[in-house]
């Protein structure tokens, strides 16, 4: 879990969560109030609720209530010096 949180969570934040408020801040400052109210305040809401669900709340409900976690060993096939290196894959058990 702190693995995919680590890896997608930092791009989710910078790469979704920050370029659409710096879009919406500009919305704030617009003249007319049916901007600032449709379009600034109900997308901000939406685009605070999506954050917190995506990086807070699903990733508790799934570590609860989730699949448990297991590590499978895979073998690199091209290794090198005709050595067999193992790299150890922390994967969730599907059960489909």
């Amino acid at each position: 879990m702190r693995e995919a949180l680590s890896t997608v969570g930092a791009s989710v934040f910078s790469g979704i969560t920050l370029t659409k408020l710096i879009g919406v801040i500009v919305l704030r400052f617009a003249r007319s109030e049916v901007f600032v109210v449709y379009f600034f305040q109900m997308y901000l809401a939406l685009l605070l609720i999506g954050f917190l669900h995506g990086l807070v709340f699903l990733p508790v409900v799934l570590s609860i209530c989730g699949p448990p976690s297991t590590s499978l060993l895979v073998e690199n096939k091209n290794a090198p010096n005709e050595k067999q290196e193992h790299q150890v894959l922390n994967s969730a058990t599907h059960s489909s």
